[in-house]
């Protein structure tokens, strides 16, 4: 039987899903606990005739491979399980709906790409999971937002360049770095279905929970309070533009609620041009902030 093979580029593996017939009866589905020869295993899904799961122990010399995924043949996989799974708690699974379950892996893949195994563990609650079988319904919320973003994403790019670099780009992607921040930007850039818990995974690995969700708040109220009563001023008199100084007074908005209060500074020229382009593009503007909004504001 051939060994299980750790992952080396994680931000490659396929959504989770598929299930596994289990050597002794039974299906086993993505966030279920199984046990192999090393220890615990929690399954991730399926891919063609391979079985993916990550090491589940998070005690002893097992410690340090707890939170990598691997992949092994699923002939392999159901001879391990075979053996190993009657001497423990097989069977135990994550609580939640196969969406939420879903959603979880997919933001800890994420998560395991930028901030590496134990250290991803912590951040992603995954001891929880594992011990507790319960996944923080802030993980569903944190891929709901980037979706919502994903899926506005074309048409801003398209209508507002400055906005789209800079608050979805830089603010929302910057903070990334070595190979995720071409995966980060890239994919953000081509919009890419489904991506949107991949994405919350690699921004909470290299900044944390804290200051992401800092960072979304603070553009959730930038939309609330200046963005969207612009686009829905503006489109009330359109094509009347704005003027000089009612451009300089909402760009020193932007700076107040996006920028001070999470240390992320955006030059006074590009603010002035997100203004711009949000005045001159209001019509159907309103409806696609207000979703991003209130995607944001459902993380507790």
């Amino acid at each position: 039987m051939a060994d299980p093979i750790e992952f080396t580029n994680l931000l490659t593996i396929p959504r989770p899903g598929g299930n596994v017939q289990l050597p002794a009866g039974g299906i086993a589905e993505p966030g279920m606990l199984l046990f192999g020869p090393e220890g615990r295993r929690m399954l991730y899904g399926t891919a063609y005739d391979e079985v993916i799961f990550i090491r589940a122990d998070t005690t002893g010399v097992r410690m340090a491979s707890a939170g990598k995924i691997y992949h092994q043949s699923l002939k392999s996989f159901q001879y391990d399980v075979g053996l190993y799974g009657p001497l423990a708690e097989t069977g135990r699974s994550l609580q939640g709906t196969k969406e939420v379950i879903k959603n979880f892996l997919d933001v800890f893949t994420g998560i395991l790409a930028t901030a590496g195994g134990p250290l991803a563990w912590g951040i992603a609650g995954m001891n929880l999971a594992v011990t507790a079988g319960k996944i923080k319904k802030e993980y569903s919320s944190y891929a709901n937002v980037m979706d919502t973003i994903l899926y506005q994403h074309e048409f801003f790019l398209n209508t507002l360049p400055a906005f789209t670099s800079t608050v979805l780009g830089e603010y929302l992607g910057g903070v990334l770095q070595d190979r995720a921040i071409n995966y980060g930007k890239g994919v953000v850039a081509k919009a890419i279905p489904g991506a949107g818990g991949r994405i919350a995974g690699v921004i909470l690995g290299q900044v944390g929970e804290a200051r992401t969700t800092n960072r979304l708040k603070a553009l959730s109220k930038t939309l609330k309070e200046v963005l969207i009563p612009i686009a829905i001023r503006q489109s009330e008199i359109y094509p009347q533009k704005l003027t000089a100084e009612q451009i300089t007074g909402l760009a020193a908005h932007i700076r107040k609620n996006l920028c001070d209060v999470t240390d992320f500074p955006i030059k006074e020229i590009i603010r002035q041009e997100i203004v711009r382009e949000v005045g001159a593009h209001p019509l159907s503007l309103a409806p696609r902030f207000k979703a991003i909004a209130a995607a944001i504001d459902a993380i507790n």
